[in-house]
């Protein structure tokens, strides 16, 4: 009966979506301001009731609530100097979920539907578990940041299952994210522009969070636009730029001009926040992006972006932007040695234990409940290695596996059936992917976008329903 009425109030769409982003950031500033002041329970009491009411009566706006909420609450944690306010968006999501099962419940179908991950999951998050007995384990609070980190995000994917049902609905998803790194790319703009002084000077979490660079002579400024901190603002980025070429793959006429245009300006902001690895990686994943789609017309455009982007870099930058970009093409001091020497180092520390640190022990977060990191590595696979052993690297190995070849199943189908938008954004989400391998989950602005999309993708190889060809919004049928 809940679901049902539930169901019914999906009808105002957009009246819930505003209403439940006006909430979210009201709520997370309320909820900030009441955490500074030690008064918490009265607002926290009103924040959670409403808050769990809304997202679980209206599943899909409360889905891109979520996301704009993964976007902002970094500034608002730094705003507040105060990590809690992360977890508003946990409780949204812990909404989502509940929807979903009701929602199964009541139409009498499994909580889970099949799917190519469920083996690898189950053997993962079976690990997860187990690593929270580890005898290394500093506290029990460490271990439930560690079940965070590593599975709390997941049932996104089949939360994506149950909300997209077409190529417009994944594409509508892949919208909504350009459309958000719009006013989050000119703010982080404005904060380059007005410099590192300015960004300091709004108070103690934002100055904690300034990260500065450079040779003596030039002074790098790594803007954060709306998240807390440089690299969660890299990260964001890089998933705009590729969702940004999945949809230009996949439209004609005044949306794939209108795509170009974002695409150099998301290829300038790229440069200006100067993430090294990502200057690195995010290139040759657009490449292959391309070349899945076999688009030379496409190949060509992203090139003069490109082109365009630094152009524009060199235009309004100063001249210190490209020291980092300079001296990662001429190898300065061995970086590209060091840094792998680096991993390296973080592998063997995370292999001193044969049997891992247990659950949590690589988790940033742990330092906020438990006082300090067990174990503080930066390589992505050196902290699965580190929480949970050699076993439970093979196992995460193994299910981004069946992830990555569920992606070109999806992407190869939709290929086979000419659904041009379809496929398009199935390569750029198989990018993303592959960046993701890289850089970990642990950030939930990855996390996030990781899970939906990759559920989102997976029906395209299983749902006769979501090759629907779609003639709207710019998509070849």
């Amino acid at each position: 009966m809940i679901a049902v009425r539930a169901a019914r109030i999906e009808g105002n769409r957009a009246a819930a979506l505003a209403a439940l982003l006006l909430l979210g950031i009201a709520a997370e500033i309320g909820l900030g301001d009441a955490l500074a002041s030690g008064k918490t329970n009265l607002v926290t009491l009103v924040v959670v009731a409403a808050t769990f009411a809304l997202s679980f009566a209206f599943l899909r706006q409360a889905v891109y609530g979520v996301l704009v909420i993964v976007f902002v609450e970094g500034y608002l944690r730094n705003l507040f100097d105060d990590p809690t306010v992360l977890l508003f968006k946990d409780l949204a999501i812990l909404a989502i979920y509940m929807r979903v099962i009701g929602d199964r419940v009541h139409r009498r179908v499994s909580i889970l539907p099949s799917s190519p991950i469920a083996l690898p999951l189950a053997v993962f998050a079976g690990i997860v578990f187990v690593q929270m007995a580890n005898p290394h384990v500093t506290s029990f609070q460490q271990t439930l940041v560690g079940v965070r980190t590593w599975l709390y995000y997941v049932p996104l994917y089949y939360v994506a299952r149950e909300m997209i049902a077409n190529e417009a609905d994944l594409r509508r998803f892949a919208w909504f994210i350009l459309i958000c790194a719009v006013p989050i790319g000119m703010l982080g703009l404005y904060q380059y522009v007005a410099g590192s002084d300015a960004y300091a000077n709004l108070g103690p979490g934002f100055a904690n969070a300034t990260f500065i660079t450079g040779d003596g002579a030039s002074v790098i400024f790594r803007p954060n636009a709306t998240f807390a901190w440089s690299s969660n603002f890299a990260l964001f980025l890089s998933l705009a730029t590729l969702l940004c070429l999945g949809l230009l793959l996949g439209s004609r006429g005044h949306r794939r001009w209108m795509l170009s245009a974002l695409l150099v300006a998301l290829i300038a902001a790229n440069v200006l926040e100067n993430q090294r690895s990502l200057l690195v990686l995010l290139p040759p994943l657009m490449l292959l992006t391309v070349a899945l789609r076999r688009s030379a017309s496409t190949a060509v455009t992203t090139a003069l972006a490109v082109v365009l982007g630094l152009a524009v870099v060199g235009l309004i930058a100063s001249q210190g932007t490209f020291l980092r970009v300079d001296g990662l093409i001429r190898n300065e001091g061995g970086i590209f040695h060091v840094r792998t020497m680096t991993y390296a180092e973080h592998f063997r520390m995370a292999l001193r234990s044969p049997i891992g640190f247990g659950t949590g022990a690589t988790a940033i977060g742990s330092r906020y409940v438990a006082g300090d990191i067990p174990l503080f590595v930066e390589f992505s696979l050196a902290k699965v290695a580190g929480d949970l052993s050699l076993v439970g690297l093979a196992a995460y190995l193994w299910l981004f596996a069946v992830l990555l070849k569920t992606t070109l199943a999806a992407h190869r189908r939709a290929s086979h059936l000419r659904l041009v938008g379809a496929a398009s954004l199935a390569a750029a989400t198989f990018s993303f992917q592959l960046l993701a391998l890289y850089a970990g989950y642990d950030l939930a602005v990855v996390a996030v976008p990781f899970w939906f999309l990759s559920g989102a993708v997976v029906s395209f190889a299983s749902n006769e329903a979501m090759l629907t060809p779609v003639k709207r919004g710019g998509a070849p049928s």
